[in-house]
């Protein structure tokens, strides 16, 4: 994919209202959402969580990680502060780099910084791609059981790849004081159709590995420059098992778009040399951990 990041300048007149929604989107993307210390707005619950964890007396790092598996966003911020110190590739390194002072400084600020969203239509939207990112990575963990692929790197990529869609979310509605934001079906359209590049354009101005971005900005693809990539084929074979098992994103009850088909389902079994036995053993062994 060429990732083409909407302009800054006035929106034409006659713009469709999608159209203004995604240049608004990006222009906060553009702004707040790249300086140091800004750390994105979450939903109640996740917010809930961040402040028992940051106030409990029993903390320590593994609390503070088992936050990045329900907020991409959080978890994204971890890795950015790991990558300031040396190239990281996936979660498990980055909390290895920071360390127990790290994470706590992680949580601390992002407590401190706290803002929650307060429209909730849109706060269930982003609970729902949380929900489906773990389930993503838990699938690629699973599927790489089959492969040589580095697990936690593609299980990584896996819970970040929609990390575009909570963010565009989450700049379309965290509107100033005094100002309606728009509704979640206002948003959704424009942010859905650009979400790998928005995700492309934070992961590459918040310092993430050039892997971890590429696979955010492309995991609707199979290829990259023509040639087949197996984190990619990783991450389709993982929609196509929950899709299979009813456990793909749907939003207001409606499939987000990660259709697999059979033919691309097959492109990616060959990608990573999987067989048909093995990848119904895995997608065997990924239901029972998503629905144990």
């Amino acid at each position: 994919m060429v990732h083409r990041i909407p302009a800054l300048s006035p929106s034409p007149s006659g713009a469709t209202p999608a159209a203004l929604v995604a240049t608004a989107v990006m222009a906060r993307l553009r702004g707040d959402w790249t300086k140091s210390d800004f750390r994105p707005a979450t939903v109640p619950a996740v917010g809930a969580r961040i402040v028992a964890i940051s106030q409990s007396r029993a903390w320590d790092a593994e609390s503070a990680a088992s936050l990045l598996r329900i907020d991409p966003m959080f978890a994204a911020q971890v890795l950015r502060a790991a990558s300031t110190h040396r190239r990281v590739r996936s979660l498990q390194q980055a909390v290895q780099v920071l360390g127990s002072a790290g994470m706590r400084r992680e949580l601390l600020e992002f407590a401190a910084g706290l803002r929650i969203l307060g429209d909730k239509a849109t706060c269930e939207a982003i609970a729902s791609i949380h929900r489906a990112g773990w389930r993503r990575a838990e699938v690629v963990r699973s599927i790489c059981r089959y492969t040589t692929i580095d697990t936690e790197a593609a299980a990584t990529g896996a819970l970040l790849a929609d990390m575009g869609l909570v963010a565009g979310l989450i700049a379309g509605s965290d509107s100033p004081a005094g100002f309606t934001p728009p509704a979640l079906h206002e948003l959704w359209n424009p942010i859905c159709e650009g979400h790998e590049s928005i995700g492309w354009y934070l992961a590459e101005s918040w310092g993430l590995c050039d892997d971890l971005a590429l696979i955010i900005g492309n995991h609707h693809e199979l290829a990259v420059g023509g040639t087949l990539h197996p984190t990619l084929a990783a991450l389709a074979l993982a929609d196509a098992v929950l899709e299979d098992l009813g456990l793909d994103l749907r939003i207001d009850g409606v499939p987000a778009p990660n259709t697999v088909s059979p033919n691309r389902r097959l492109i990616a079994l060959r990608t990573l040399g999987m067989t048909r036995k093995q990848y119904r053993l895995a997608r065997q062994h990924a239901r029972a951990r998503l629905m144990s």
